[in-house]
């Protein structure tokens, strides 16, 4: 799984929003919010449709020292879309 996703292009979806504590929270097109981080709205605000997941992963390892980061990046991109934040395009 994890060779046949670094090749395709993620795509955010939903909308970044406030929850009721002024907390930065991820909506889905369904309306199911997710809690987040920094690093993950950076991650999400990188999907753009233009990079596949392994130019991001690329582009975001050259900035962090972890030895697991791509398993990590693969992970995190495997969540979002199972949350419907992303989607694959062409």
């Amino acid at each position: 799984m994890e060779t046949e996703i670094k090749n395709l292009h993620p795509n955010k979806k939903g909308k970044l929003a406030k929850d009721q504590d002024d907390k930065l929270v991820l909506v889905n097109d369904d309306g199911k919010v997710y809690s987040t981080n920094e690093a993950i709205l950076v991650v999400w605000q990188l999907c753009n449709g233009d990079k596949s997941v392994s130019d991001l992963s690329t582009t975001l390892k050259n900035k962090q020292t972890s030895e697991n980061f791509e398993k990590g990046f693969i992970s995190l991109i495997q969540k979002l879309h199972n949350a419907q934040l992303i989607e694959f395009v062409s």
